[in-house]
């Protein structure tokens, strides 16, 4: 995935109830394409 923009090393909120709290995420495109651990974001 080539993905416009990565934001990482934050506290990523989300509303999943498996994983509530990320570290990284990546855009493309204006929409979120992935989120998790840094590792698994730069990866992707």
């Amino acid at each position: 995935m080539n993905a416009d923009q990565i934001y990482t090393n934050g506290a990523v909120i989300t509303v999943s109830e498996s994983q509530a709290e990320a570290e990284a995420l990546a855009v493309k495109d204006g929409k979120v394409v992935a989120v998790g651990s840094r590792q698994e974001v730069l990866t992707c």
